[in-house]
């Protein structure tokens, strides 16, 4: 009777040695996966954050494009607007100069 105790109890042995072998290797590979797994998603942050960043930049060159087009064509109306006006100032100085010499030749002034 001992031996077949003796021969049980080295057989629930041998189960339990590769039960708890398997559980090891079990949980040395969950934990290899968790951290593949975290590796993975901060990869997928790193990227989402790349793609946020170029979006971003793309609408603010956009964006940036826009307002110096606005600002080249306000500038270019001001520069019209201002030569304009310079033509005008241009006529009456032309106007007070002749004015002022007729004023000269009859001796008025």
């Amino acid at each position: 009777m001992i031996a077949t105790t003796q021969e049980h109890l080295a057989f629930i042995g041998t189960i339990l040695g590769i039960v708890i072998s398997t559980k090891t290797i079990i949980s040395w590979n969950t934990k290899k996966l968790e951290e593949n797994n975290n590796k993975l998603l901060q990869l997928i942050d790193k990227k989402l954050d790349k793609i946020t960043y170029e979006k971003d930049q793309l609408n603010f060159k956009k964006w940036s494009d826009e307002r110096d087009r606005q600002l080249d064509e306000k500038i270019k109306k001001l520069e019209v607007d201002i030569k304009e006006e310079l033509k005008e100032i241009k006529e009456s100085l032309k106007t007070i100069n002749t004015h002022m010499i007729n004023c000269n030749k009859r001796g008025v002034g």
